[in-house]
C-alpha cells in the first residue's frame, strides 16, 4: 500500500512539473507573440466583426494613422477613414462577413489628427477562435502615401510635357 501511495505521490508530482511546464510555456509564447504584435513595422489592429471599435492596436497603426491608442480605441474606423473610403471598406466587410471572400485588401485613406490624409494598403482577415465563426477581423496597414505622391507626380509631369 505504501508503494501505490508513493508511486501516486510521485505521478502527481510528475503532472506538477509538467502543468508548470506547460505554464512556462504558455507564457513564453503569449510574451513573444505581444512582443511581435508591438514590435511589427506594419500596423495592426483588432477589431469586433460587428462593430465599428478596435479592441487593440499596436504602435506601428497609431503612427500611421497620426493618433495615439486612446483615440484609435475610442473612436470608430469611419471617424478616422476618408470619407469616399468608407463605403468601400463597409461593402467589402460585408462579404467577408457572409463568407463571400476570406481576405480583402484595398487602398484606402485615413485623416490624421494634424488632417493630412495617409494612403495605405489596408488588409483585413477573419480572426478565427476554434471551430465558431470569427468574431474579430485583423486589419494590417502598410503606409503608400510616398509611393501616392510619386506616381501622382509623374503623372502630371506626363501631363504637362
Amino acid at each position: 500500500m505504501k508503494s501505490v501511495i508513493l508511486l501516486l505521490m510521485r505521478d502527481e508530482d510528475k503532472t506538477k512539473e509538467q502543468l508548470i511546464a506547460e505554464l512556462r510555456q504558455l507564457r513564453l509564447i503569449e510574451q513573444r507573440s505581444r512582443i511581435i504584435f508591438e514590435q511589427a513595422p506594419i500596423g495592426i489592429a483588432i477589431k469586433e466583426l460587428y462593430a465599428d471599435k478596435f479592441i487593440q492596436v499596436n504602435r506601428a497603426y497609431c503612427d500611421i494613422i497620426g493618433y495615439c491608442r486612446e483615440e484609435v480605441l475610442s473612436d470608430t474606423f469611419k471617424e478616422l477613414t476618408y470619407p469616399h473610403d468608407i463605403r468601400p471598406e463597409l461593402d467589402n466587410m460585408q462579404r467577408l462577413i457572409s463568407g463571400e471572400i476570406s481576405v480583402f485588401k484595398m487602398e484606402k485613406r485615413y485623416i490624421r489628427r494634424d488632417h493630412r490624409v495617409v494612403w495605405v494598403n489596408l488588409t483585413c482577415v477573419p480572426l478565427w477562435i476554434g471551430n465558431e465563426q470569427p468574431v474579430f477581423h485583423i486589419a494590417m496597414i502598410e503606409n503608400i502615401t510616398d509611393s501616392k505622391r510619386t506616381v501622382q507626380k509623374g503623372k502630371v509631369e506626363v501631363y504637362h510635357d
